[in-house]
């Protein structure tokens, strides 16, 4: 089990830029993100977790057999969604001998710091040991750290593969979200063109790699055997070469479904 990282770690060291848009100290530094409260009506759609108690339609809803909300035309409120890989290979290294699972949870808390600087909401699927866990859309710093310590919990018990774990986001969230996947080199390779095109269909897709250290490296140790791995054995060059071809064959697949499907890549 990894250690906790406390979010306030993290927000001290971000430093935020931004012109502010009004004289009136009350409208904030941000281009508003907020959910529209205003008196133009757009449609009725199925409650979903997250959804404010205030927005139910219960005349529509007592006509109906599924709870309503109203939607306003000024309805912008930004649904983020972290999709967590908790494999047993997050627990091994960075190439800077950091964990890949440490790592992980801290882009994880910058980018939901940020966003909840814009009152999105936030959402966090993982792989846990009874299945799929799933943390409903909420807001603030406080549920951020919630999730971040969720992760740490359920780091290396993963059951399924983030890619199971994206088709059933995909399958149970109807609303659009802003989708982050963080997940390694392993994560990436089992990604297809297939999944990640239902995926960007119905919301904006991120994919978060943290990079592993090399396999062919002095003081390698296998995270799955709890040994060292024999050196001379993983420091020929035929091993080597073959190592580097193969991470560069998992990466060209990659980019060839971002230009395909328009899937953000970012790397670390």
């Amino acid at each position: 089990m990894m250690d906790y990282i406390l979010l306030d770690e993290i927000s001290t060291s971000i430093r935020l830029y931004a012109s502010r848009k009004s004289m009136n100290p009350t409208d904030g530094l941000f281009s508003s993100v907020y959910q529209g409260s205003g008196m133009d009506f757009d449609d009725l759609r199925a409650y979903t977790a997250g959804d404010r108690i205030r927005d139910i339609d219960w005349k529509a809803s007592s006509r109906s057999e599924e709870i309503l909300v109203r939607r306003s035309t000024e309805e912008r409120r930004h649904h983020v969604l972290f999709i967590m890989d908790t494999g047993k290979a997050m627990t091994a290294d960075t190439p800077q001998a950091e964990m890949k699972a440490a790592l992980a949870v801290r882009t994880m808390g910058a980018v939901g710091y940020l966003l909840n600087r814009q009152s999105a909401d936030l959402a966090e699927m993982l792989s846990v040991k009874e299945g799929i866990d799933y943390i409903p859309f909420s807001s603030g710093n406080v549920y951020l750290q919630n999730m971040m310590n969720r992760y740490a919990d359920a780091v290396g018990d993963g059951t399924q593969t983030v890619s199971e774990v994206l088709r059933h986001a995909d399958e149970r969230i109807g609303r659009h979200c802003l989708v982050f996947v963080l997940t390694d080199m392993e994560g990436i390779s089992k990604l297809n063109e297939e999944l990640i095109s239902a995926a960007v269909y119905r919301h904006d897709l991120f994919v978060i790699r943290i990079d592993d250290a090399w396999l062919c490296a002095d003081n390698s140790f296998d995270i799955f055997s709890g040994r060292y791995a024999d050196t001379q054995y993983f420091m020929t060059p035929a091993l080597q070469e073959t190592e580097k071809r193969v991470r560069q064959e998992i990466l060209d697949g990659t980019y060839r479904m971002e230009a395909d499907v328009k899937i953000g890549m970012m790397v670390d």
